[in-house]
């Protein structure tokens, strides 16, 4: 299974010619699900699915958060910084939570990233994949969290970061997917950006499933990076993570 998630960037900044790089990069990964942020509108929305083979939608336009999907799901619920489908990978139901969440406010992040694993508690699934845009580094509580670092008003979570534990197994650090320093879309758009730091704030986290077995993690990188000439920018400002899981 080839789980990718990519921002979109809801901006105007290099359109109509954005829309086909977007296109051209998602077609290209070949991926069995598509969590994807800030999609811009409906017909883009559709334009990629039926590009991509995947007849299987569920989407919140008010939030741009869609999971696009090739394989039959059931949708399991939606929340403001969320959305959650369950689909069956061999004898396994496997839950799909596409994030976003806000990005002004670190208390924002922490209650809307509990209130998510809570709901993905209820549901009824061997597996629990965890993707999107979580607007905060590595060290941030969020993220140390999720891998069971640290505890947030009590609660705790256990899940594996496949970049992380991707890099460690194959000696390469995870790359930043907001790269401040080589997308064109920040030197270009804000020339003065000298003080920002390229970060991973876009992941895909597995939840610990025991006892039930570990899936093999054969892949997982970072896409999108390519330029552009027509724009001289990225087909995002975010870079895309695909993660590739055998069941």
């Amino acid at each position: 299974m080839r789980i990718l998630t990519y921002n979109l960037w809801d901006s105007p900044a290099g359109k109509p010619s954005r829309e086909t790089h977007i296109r051209h990069v998602l077609k290209s990964r070949n991926a069995d699900i598509l969590c994807l942020q800030e999609v811009p509108d409906a017909d883009m929305l559709y334009t990629l699915a039926e590009e991509n083979t995947c007849l299987h939608i569920q989407n919140s336009m008010d939030s741009g958060i869609a999971i696009l999907s090739g394989k039959p799901f059931l949708p399991a619920w939606q929340y403001q910084y969320a959305s959650a489908v369950l689909l069956k990978e061999k004898t396994y139901t496997i839950q799909i939570v596409n994030v976003h969440l806000p990005w002004k406010s670190a208390a924002e992040r922490e209650e809307a990233i509990l209130r998510i694993n809570r709901q993905a508690k209820k549901q009824d699934a061997d597996y629990t994949i965890l993707t999107g845009d979580f607007n905060g580094t590595d060290t941030a509580d969020v993220h140390r969290y999720l891998v069971g670092e640290c505890s947030l008003q009590g609660s705790d979570a256990y899940y594996f970061d496949l970049a992380v534990s991707y890099g460690t197994g194959h000696g390469s650090p995870p790359s930043p997917t907001l790269d401040f320093h080589r997308n064109p879309r920040w030197g270009v758009w804000e020339p003065e950006n000298t003080l920002e730091i390229p970060m991973r704030c876009d992941r895909i986290y597995l939840s610990n499933p025991y006892p039930k077995p570990l899936p093999i993690l054969q892949d997982c990188g970072i896409f999108g990076t390519e330029i552009f000439p027509e724009t001289g920018l990225c087909a995002s400002d975010h870079y895309g993570v695909y993660a590739d899981l055998q069941f």
